[in-house]
């Protein structure tokens, strides 16, 4: 019999299959207009665009029986493949979901085959991928013939090309990586749709500096415990698993959850934790094993205005001193952090709805704040009652068998430890206490007593399981997360109340041993010494005489009574309340994940500006890899919406219970999930720490030996730009950027610029330096005058900012002063004499951030002269970029000034810069700097006298020419 899941995986991403035809076809659409033969690529009526983020994608099925005949259903219409087989495929109407399941996933006995083709949000990327989906692996001639067959079925618009991949679903996976030669050899090349992403995924925010660790997610928690793994190193893995120990930085080589209490927690500490999205920076990434790098991430934006994540992987280059060393160090010293001291309250237990957060010293973090919840919304919350630090205290003061208190023990171990400690040490001392609180320890008799009859008395029904949550008063709290450092426990309290110890459990026949209340309660104080939630302690410097163990109790939930699970992240500002919404099927947890099981995520805003919340919009992001290709884990949208009006609700007592000012702007984790009756339930509400936006922190820059081109931009003029061309490599100093370090010396180590330098600055004929507001200059004689190399680098960031910077961060610009006055322009065109020109430089445009398409511009001139300009713009780097700046020249050909036409296609040769909008543009052409040009054709334009032509003001066929004269450097209009 198949497993749930599998069918559930036949709904899924993963579903999404692909297929190619061997011969046969049928390309005619069927009466219905519900299927066909073929598809079109890139646009298809048949395909469901999904979003801006997610793939687009059109389903098709394979009957064994007609192995060379591809059906692409109508995925708007018909979304599913069971639906579409019912209706559409020979000998399957009326089939029930188990059997369609036995025919489709099963090697054995398959009469379909089905998948999907998948491809890019945006049309203008042309690539697709071809995915099979099956419980059982495809052999590898299987996935060749198949994929060859969907391929052949596909009809590409006529000029373009498109790249196909295989895409394999998760349980394909392996088999594909194991048979990635032979495929690829065989033209099937393996990709994924992360290829796709509009930008690296950055789970949290922040930087790191550290020797980079390779890890596979599986020897994580080993390499941490033999000291392999250190608090410094940056972790690169294959896999992230539920815990990881505190490192400088995590960057996963594949995707994550940005629920995940990894990612939670990762924040919290203000570590970096990403995806990259390109497999040649992962490979990149993968390759700096055992080296020493910088990790930071900043947020950017897309074409469509939509927010990514920008990862940077730095390699330093030079030598880093140790004052360096230290400034980047002291950068990473964590913020005071300020806790509730635990407090004796004088009494065992309260209920949660009588709690808030002045409770927090009685009763931990997530005790109290489920008073927000219980108050706010009764109905959608789990009745909870609170168990203060009394137990813990009493528990803690009891003496052992070896005839030590238990705090005496605790003190012994663990007592005066400062970060980083000795981990493996460590952790044994920690075992040892673990056990000691499961093993050795009991609750103290007449509490235990108290509690088991308060528990009753609260309504609890002992043969109905209790979960146990963990309620420190350093978790949950303004500063400091905790998520996921500490244990929850279930236990039953019928087997406590019983005559015996013997099994089976009173609230679960399926355990064979019971499973009470104190065993559930003691694990989850000895979770109190996890290894992490120790670190944390210790790296924050916190006391261990002030923090403890409290409990927040309710019903457990059943896995089996959850019908989805999930985590919001809220944004609540003035007049607004954003929730990105993190959901997965059943009780699948998206807060400690399943290896590649990715999540559904959508977005929730509501807006209320005085007069009332607005009802709640919800925008669909990206789809579960456990439920159908198109569908949605809860019922779209009414209970999304539903959803989101609860957590609004509760977000806004949150912020007032917590007295948080009504213009301020707060971060909130809240943990829900759909029960199979269909009600929604809030189960944790708590704030995410927010590192502060005040600049206060100087920025320490590192040398990654950048290589400079001229901005070819709205900058500057045409003429400056050109006279200063320049393509170089820069060498910065690693320092911090002091006022006083700044002020003394230059920040520059080497240039590699040619004519323009090359060495050190300072040793430059007539150097100088100097510093002013916000521009730091080095100056020195050249042939025509003097040369200045000026930046803008900022002074201060704030410590939600990266404080490692680069020369690329920065604005540089190159200042010539002449000594004699040389031709110039001014405004469209007036001939005018300069004494000056600047040309500002940047990071040179890599290949692929260059536009896919050729601009051609054909402007006539006088005398028979014409130029035909072909570039590429550089891709926009944002929705608000309005001008477009130059990628790459193509090729220019200008005729009637030589007997043959002159063609350029070199960076020197040619300078573009756009007017606003790029309503006209300005052209440099100087022959003479081309590579190559034919002696024959300098020579004619040396008896010219013809050193450089410019196109000004050219548009639609339009322009102006004009030429710099050789002999004269005067300019003259034509």
């Amino acid at each position: 019999m198949l497993r749930r899941a599998a069918f559930l995986l036949l709904m899924s991403l993963s579903a999404c299959s692909f297929v190619e035809d061997a011969g046969g076809s049928s390309s005619e659409v069927n009466e219905g207009g519900e299927h066909r033969g073929t598809l079109s690529f890139p646009d298809d009526p048949f395909i469901v665009n999904a979003g801006t983020s997610e793939p687009r994608w059109v389903k098709l099925s394979i009957l064994t029986s007609e192995p060379g005949r591809v059906y692409f259903q109508d995925s708007n219409k018909l979304p599913f493949h069971l639906d579409f087989a019912r209706k559409h495929l020979p000998g399957f109407a009326g089939t029930s979901p188990g059997d369609f399941a036995r025919a489709s996933l099963k090697a054995e006995g398959q009469r379909v085959i089905v998948g999907a083709v998948l491809m890019p949000p945006r049309g203008d990327v042309m690539e697709y991928g071809i995915q099979l989906l099956r419980e059982d692996e495809y052999s590898r001639e299987d996935v060749k013939r198949l994929h060859d067959l969907v391929k052949s079925k596909i009809n590409v618009a006529e000029g373009r090309r498109a790249t196909v991949f295989y895409m394999p679903s998760y349980e394909q996976a392996a088999a594909a990586e194991r048979e990635r030669g032979w495929l690829a050899e065989n033209g099937v090349v393996i990709g994924s749709p992360a290829r796709w992403l509009a930008g690296d995924a950055c789970y949290s925010d922040g930087w790191a500096f550290g020797r980079a660790k390779f890890v596979p997610g599986s020897e994580i928690k080993r390499a941490h415990l033999e000291g392999r793994l250190k608090p410094e190193d940056i972790l690169v893995t294959d896999g992230v698993p539920a815990e990881v120990p505190f490192v400088a930085g995590i960057v996963a080589l594949a995707p994550s959850t940005p629920s995940s209490h990894v990612a939670i927690l990762s924040k919290t500490w203000g570590i970096p934790f990403v995806y990259p999205q390109s497999e040649s920076e992962r490979a990149r990434v993968r390759a700096l094993e055992g080296k020493e790098i910088a990790l930071r991430t900043t947020a950017a934006s897309d074409v469509f205005g939509q927010a990514t994540c920008k990862l940077d992987v730095i390699e330093p280059k030079g030598e880093i001193d140790a004052q360096t060393r230290a400034d980047i160090a002291a950068l990473r010293r964590p913020a005071p952090v300020t806790i509730p001291k635990k407090t004796r309250l004088g009494a065992l237990t309260k209920p949660s709805v009588e709690l808030g957060p002045a409770d927090a010293k009685y009763f931990g973090g997530k005790a109290s704040n489920f008073g927000t919840l219980r108050r706010t919304i009764p109905a959608s919350s789990p009745n909870a009652l609170g168990v203060s630090f009394d137990l813990w205290d009493a528990f803690v003061a009891q003496t052992l068998p070896a005839g030590k208190t238990l705090r005496e023990e605790i003190d012994a171990r663990i007592g005066g430890l400062t970060f980083p400690p000795d981990i493996p040490a460590l952790e044994a001392k920690l075992v040892q206490l673990r056990e000691m609180i499961e093993d050795d320890a009991a609750l103290p008799p007449a509490l235990r007593t108290q509690l088991f009859a308060d528990l009753r008395a609260f309504g609890f029904d002992p043969k109905v399981k209790i979960r146990f949550r963990s309620s420190t008063n350093v978790e949950d709290g303004e500063t400091l997360s905790g998520a996921g450092l500490y244990d929850s426990f279930s236990g039953c309290l019928a087997d406590d109340l019983d005559a015996d110890t013997a099994g089976p459990s009173l609230c679960d026949p399926g355990e064979a041993k019971e499973r009470g209340v104190e065993r559930a309660i003691k694990k989850v104080f000895a979770s109190f010494f996890n290894t992490n939630a120790v670190l944390e302690r210790i790296k924050y410097g916190i006391d261990e005489d002030d923090v403890g163990m409290a409990l927040a109790v309710h019903l457990s939930f059943p896995d089996e009574r959850e019908a989805a699970n999930g985590v919001a992240t809220v944004k609540l500002d003035s007049f607004s309340t954003t929730m990105e919404l993190v959901t997965q099927l059943g009780a699948e947890s998206v807060t400690n994940p399943e290896p590649g099981a990715l999540p559904e995520t959508v977005t929730a805003q509501i807006y209320d500006f005085g007069d009332g919340p607005s009802e709640p919009s919800v925008v669909f992001g990206q789809g579960s890899t456990r439920v159908a290709l198109g569908a949605k884990v809860m019922t779209w949208e009414k209970d999304y919406v539903d959803l989101a009006q609860l957590i609004a609700k509760a977000s806004a007592a949150f912020k007032k219970d917590h007295a948080v000012a009504a213009n301020a702007e707060l971060a909130l984790d809240i943990e829900y999930k759909k029960d199979t009756d269909g009600s929604l339930w809030l189960k944790q509400i708590r704030a995410i720490p927010q590192r502060s936006n005040v600049p206060s922190l100087v920025p320490v820059l590192l040398n990654e030996g950048a290589e400079l081109c001229t901005f070819q931009g709205e900058a500057g003029n045409v003429l400056g730009n050109h006279r200063l061309k320049t393509r170089g490599r820069l060498d910065t100093k690693n320092v911090r950027l002091a006022p006083e370090t700044i002020a003394r010396a230059s920040v520059v180590a080497k240039l590699a610029w040619g004519p323009f330098g090359e060495g050190d600055p300072s040793t430059f004929a007539g150097s100088s330096h100097a510093v002013t507001d916000r521009v730091i200059a080095d100056t020195w004689t050249a042939p025509f005058g003097t040369l200045t190399l000026a930046n803008t680098a900022r002074r201060l960031v704030a410590p939600s900012e990266t404080p490692l910077v680069v020369a690329r961060d920065f604005g540089w610009h190159f200042e010539a002063k002449y000594t004699t006055p040389r031709a110039g322009f001014l405004g469209a065109g007036e001939i005018v004499t300069v004494r000056s020109d600047e040309a500002w430089v940047s990071e040179c445009v890599a290949d692929d951030q260059v536009a896919p398409d050729t601009k051609e511009l054909r402007v006539a001139g006088p005398r028979g002269l014409e130029v035909t300009t072909r570039y590429r713009y550089r891709k926009a780097i944002g929705p608000f970029e309005k001008t477009a700046s130059l990628g790459r020249w193509e090729s220019t050909e200008i005729r009637g000034l030589t007997s043959a036409p002159i063609v350029l296609r070199g960076y020197f040769s040619q300078t573009f810069r756009p007017g606003h909008h790029n309503f006209d543009e300005d052209f440099a052409f100087e022959p003479a700097l081309e590579e190559g040009l034919p002696a024959a054709q300098a020579a004619e334009l040396e008896a010219k006298d013809i050193q450089t032509i410019f196109l000004l003001n050219a548009a639609a066929g339009s322009g102006r020419f004009y030429v710099l004269r050789k002999s004269t450097q005067q300019i003259e209009a034509l």
